[in-house]
């Protein structure tokens, strides 16, 4: 995920296990905690947060999501979820808009 500074997603609720390897600046709103280039974070299901960026040069994490992410909008309604189905529909989506090849391999 590439975020730019002054941007937030806010409040994601994994539903499975997350992992996170940081390559600029992030932070969540609820923790007093900041991600590092390098660092790395495993998150359990259903915890609630708000990520945020203030680095200059935007954040840049990769994320590794066994299972559903959820994010919700600051009246706690479910806005989008995002899982396998809505990768797939975004990369196939994705490759219409732009007259690419789909890469069927990528398929089982």
């Amino acid at each position: 995920m590439l975020l730019w500074s002054g941007v937030g997603v806010v409040l994601s609720v994994p539903l499975g296990i997350l992992i996170l390897f940081f390559y600029r600046r992030w932070r969540y709103l609820e923790y007093d905690w900041v991600a590092r280039p390098g660092g790395y974070v495993h998150e359990s299901p259903g915890v609630i947060h708000t990520l945020v960026c203030d680095d200059p040069n935007g954040m840049k994490t990769v994320f590794w999501l066994n299972g559903s992410l959820e994010f919700y909008d600051d009246d706690d309604n479910l806005t989008q979820t995002f899982d396998v189905f809505w990768y797939i529909d975004h990369y196939l989506s994705y490759c219409k808009e732009h007259g690419l090849p789909v890469n069927n391999a990528l398929f089982v």
